[in-house]
């Protein structure tokens, strides 16, 4: 009598959450003051995977300073109250996904003769 057993082991891997923080900009890119309060919103662009095009996903309001991540590369700008824009920030990529699990197989053979 032959058996063949085979168990196949796959490790489930939960994702952390990651956050965006930031602080506004004090200064304008010409230099002069940029007040707090001249801030309107901040402009969210992300892309799920590092190398994508970056699209625009999120307009917030002033106050907030901290965003969920939801993909793995961001790029903000910040609008001021008549609208003017910022040059976008420097791109920042996080992996939100969990690694690739190493799947383990482990295959065990007994074989036993007939009695």
């Amino acid at each position: 009598m032959r058996y063949l057993a085979a168990l196949l082991l796959a490790p489930s891997i939960a994702c952390a959450d990651v956050f965006l923080t930031w602080e506004h900009p004090t200064t304008r890119e010409d230099g002069t003051p940029l007040m707090q309060d001249e801030i309107s919103s901040t402009e969210v662009y992300a892309a799920d995977r590092e190398g994508n095009v970056l699209s625009h996903i999120s307009s917030l309001p002033a106050e907030i300073t901290e965003f969920k991540a939801e993909g793995d590369c961001y790029r903000l700008a910040t609008v001021d109250i008549a609208g003017v824009s910022s040059a976008p920030s420097p791109t920042v990529c996080k992996s939100n996904r969990p690694a690739t699990p190493t799947i383990r197989i482990e295959t065990r053979i007994v074989i036993s003769e007939g009695v």
